[in-house]
């Protein structure tokens, strides 16, 4: 698939790797309808672009209704959608049960385990349907689902809300590669290591310190590294239903 001409929803689109996907899909000649629950970040992703083809809405992942009209507000300005590019995601850090110093119990609380899930999976999903259902009805030759997951997939310690949440990007992808195929949609996973966003001020110093030399190329990734790799898959219409990494080397 080209990216010359063609249209784009990236969710978490206000910040981070979300803000660098929307700018170079629009710097390779797409529009891009960019999503985002912080109006702000939004205004400064807009204001960082400065083309009129990035369209900002706002929107909340994790509500249906939200989700509806967001792109409900995409299709009045857009009459054909070619792909969605699920980044959207929240990071909560807690034990599942942990003994504290003073020796009482701290458990994860099902309020943190859900919030995570609901913007990382239940958003990912609701999106998905949105923008499927939108290329079905404008009849695209070809769309893309792009779901960015993460090295945490495999488990990380004090998350398992997040690590299940990554795992479960995975597995909705592969579902829609068989599921779409006949409809010349594709499916993917990417799968980033650590990533200069603004998660990782929820990271200590001395963590920090250790990704910086946990991978073969001793530094943390930038936006800009998962930014081309997306763009790479968008435009080789051979890969699909798999997870691609890009985390340096682990």
């Amino acid at each position: 698939m080209k990216l010359d001409g063609k249209i784009f929803a990236v969710t978490g689109a206000g910040a981070g790797i979300g803000r660098q996907l929307a700018g170079s899909l629009v710097a390779g000649g797409s529009r891009v309808i960019g999503l985002d629950i912080n109006e702000d970040g939004l205004g400064q992703t807009a204001e960082q672009i400065n083309n009129n083809n990035f369209f900002p809405v706002c929107c909340d992942v994790s509500c249906e209704q939200s989700v509806t009209d967001a792109f409900a507000t995409g299709l009045d300005r857009f009459s054909v959608l070619h792909g969605l590019i699920n980044n959207a995601g929240i990071v909560s850090n807690s034990a599942l049960v942990k003994v504290l110093p003073d020796k009482t119990i701290s458990r994860m609380s099902t309020q943190a385990f859900d919030t995570v899930m609901n913007v990382n999976l239940r958003g990912a999903f609701l999106c998905a349907r949105e923008a499927v259902t939108w290329m079905l009805d404008s009849s695209v030759e070809e769309g893309i689902l792009i779901n960015i997951s993460s090295g945490s997939r495999h488990g990380l310690r004090h998350q398992s809300n997040y690590s299940a949440s990554k795992a479960g990007l995975v597995a909705m992808a592969n579902v829609w590669a068989l599921e779409l195929a006949q409809h010349n949609i594709r499916a993917v996973s990417i799968a980033p290591g650590i990533i200069q966003t603004d998660i990782l001020a929820t990271f200590s110093s001395e963590k920090i310190k250790k990704m910086r030399t946990g991978n073969l190329v001793n530094r943390i990734g930038q936006p800009a590294n998962v930014a081309q790799l997306v763009i790479h898959v968008i435009e080789n219409d051979f890969i699909n239903a798999t997870v691609v990494e890009v985390d340096g080397g682990i």
